[in-house]
């Protein structure tokens, strides 16, 4: 039997941002990141490539250092599983060469398995990064990505497969703090080694209209940004509410009735009450939204300000979470 493993590299087009310190003071690196799951009968390694220095954030109130923000341009996922069979010889050519051809459709039909694994483990791996740490520009990896991979048994010598190594490149995302997104801190392990766990995220409805409007604000589109984050905001509420009192009449109410006289008759409690100032830069977001969605405005829209309505939509989401059963 053999213990055969699978490597992948993947460059990505834009950085994941880590937050972590460094491994010792003066020194601009981290100890190795890495990390495991099991899928089927397949252990999986998903390492981080090439991580280096990107900034040092600091509190802006109290000057407090919050620690220095790494970038991680290229994963590497590595699949190992035991195969019954081995592949077959590589006989030498006259020429002095090696001939692959019975060899290369051994790896050409187990790259099949060892890339569905491959892809399942990243998807939960981005999937956390998109919904859990906001780099709302990543996307699902697809089977182009991870093409073909080296091959090496289990004293690490690579096994020649006579396929050649494609890298991929998947399209990353930009740091920008004020509108939530989170570079992974070490406390965020514990939770990205349970995604890489469980199957891949399945972000509510909501949650996909967020990332949606995130892209749109990261890519200048500001219109599109503050309709589809007014719509996340509307469909998480109408959501809760419905989880609550299912035989609510909720269709023809508008969202400040929602958050108001609503919710306070199925939640006990009002947005306006619960977070005054987040109610009121969400009512500021309708009223865009009104403007751009009737009447065609919005091009004067202010970067600061959609983002300070994202920042009011998250605490939103928070009571919203709060308030289900």
């Amino acid at each position: 039997m053999l213990r055969l493993t699978a490597t992948f590299k993947v460059s990505l087009a834009n950085p994941l941002y880590i937050n972590r310190p460094a491994q010792q003071e003066g020194v601009r690196t981290i100890p190795p990141l890495r990390y495991d799951t099991r899928i089927d009968d397949s252990d999986v390694e998903i390492a981080l490539l090439e991580i280096h220095h990107a900034m040092t954030i600091v509190d802006r109130g109290e000057n407090i250092l919050r620690g220095p923000i790494w970038v991680v341009p290229r994963v590497q996922v590595s699949v190992s599983r035991t195969e019954t069979a081995e592949p077959p010889a590589i006989p030498p050519t006259p020429e002095g060469g090696r001939n692959f051809c019975d060899r290369a459709p051994y790896f050409h039909e187990h790259i099949l398995l060892y890339r569905k694994v491959a892809l399942e483990a990243l998807c939960r791996f981005l999937r956390f990064f998109k919904y859990r740490q906001v780099h709302a520009l990543l996307r699902d990896p697809i089977g182009e990505d991870l093409d073909n991979p080296t091959w090496t048994d289990d004293t690490g010598q690579e096994v020649p497969s006579g396929v050649h190594l494609v890298e991929a490149s998947l399209y990353g995302i930009e740091l920008d703090d004020d509108v939530g997104i989170h570079a992974l801190a070490a406390t965020d392990d514990p939770a990205l080694q349970q995604a890489l766990a469980d199957p891949a995220i399945e972000p509510e409805l909501y949650e996909e209209l967020l990332s949606d409007a995130r892209a749109a604000l990261f890519q200048g589109h500001l219109r599109r940004a503050v309709l589809e984050l007014a719509i996340s905001c509307e469909v998480a509420t109408r959501h809760t509410l419905s989880i609550k009192a299912p035989s609510g009449r909720y269709k023809k109410r508008g969202i400040y009735l929602l958050l108001d006289q609503e919710a306070k008759r199925v939640f006990g409690e009002c947005f306006q009450d619960a977070d005054s100032e987040a109610y009121m830069s969400i009512d500021h977001l309708f009223q865009r939204r009104d403007q751009i969605a009737h009447q065609g405005k919005g091009e004067d829209i202010d970067l600061a300000a959609a983002k300070e309505w994202f920042k009011a939509a998250d605490r939103l989401f928070h009571w919203l979470r709060r308030m289900r059963p």
